[in-house]
C-alpha cells in the first residue's frame, strides 16, 4: 500500500482511520501517563502528527512498542526519518545509555523537535520558538511595509487592518491569549 501524498486534504481524515484504536491500546496495557491537571496523557493526536509521551526511557520505549505492534498490526510503516525523540532535562548532555528504537532501528534523540509549527526544546525553554515567531513577524511586518507604499492612498486604518491580520496573527501563532 502506498501513502498519500504530503499536503493532501485527505491525509488527516486517512491516518486517523489508520490510527484509530491506538490510544486505547495505550491504555489497555497499563502503561503509566503523564498527569495534565485532571487529565493522564498517553499520545497528542493532530491531524496526521502523532506524540508519544512517557514519564521515563522504559515508559516511552513501552509506548513506542506498543505504537510498533499496533502499527504492524495494520500494515502500516513509520517514516523514521521524521521520528524523533525529545528528552525534556535540566541541562547536561543525554546520558550514553539513553537510547530508543522502533522495531530495532534506532531513534535519533534531538534537543530541539517542531512540532505543528512550534519549536519545542529539551531545556523546556521556548526561547527558540519566542525568537522564531519575533523572525516571522518581522518578516510578515517587512511584507506589509514593502506593500504599503504601492498603494495609491496611504489609509491609517488599512494598514491597521494589515497588521493586525498578517504581522500580529504570525507572532502570536501558538499563543493562547
Amino acid at each position: 500500500m502506498r501513502g498519500v501524498l504530503q499536503g493532501e486534504s485527505a491525509s488527516p481524515a486517512i491516518f486517523n482511520l489508520f490510527v484509530e484504536g491506538i490510544v486505547e491500546c495505550l491504555y489497555k496495557e497499563k502503561l503509566v501517563g503523564l498527569r495534565l491537571h485532571v487529565r493522564i496523557l498517553h499520545i497528542l493526536l493532530y491531524a496526521d502528527d502523532m506524540v508519544l509521551l512517557g514519564s521515563s526511557q522504559e515508559n516511552l520505549q513501552a509506548k513506542i512498542n506498543c505504537a510498533a505492534k499496533f502499527f504492524a498490526e495494520r500494515g502500516l510503516r513509520l517514516n523514521l526519518d521524521k521520528t524523533k525523540v525529545v528528552i525534556f532535562r535540566r541541562g547536561g548532555p543525554v546520558g550514553t545509555k539513553m537510547w530508543f528504537s522502533w522495531r530495532g532501528r534506532l531513534i535519533r534523540i534531538v534537543s530541539t523537535y517542531v512540532y505543528l509549527g512550534i519549536t519545542f526544546s529539551s531545556s523546556g525553554s521556548f526561547r527558540i520558538a519566542c525568537k522564531e515567531a519575533i523572525r516571522k513577524g518581522l518578516q510578515a511586518q517587512g511584507a506589509i511595509f514593502s506593500t504599503l507604499p504601492k498603494v495609491k492612498q496611504m489609509d491609517l486604518d488599512l494598514a491597521n487592518k494589515l497588521f493586525e491580520s498578517l504581522s500580529r496573527s504570525t507572532l502570536f501563532y501558538g499563543v493562547a491569549l
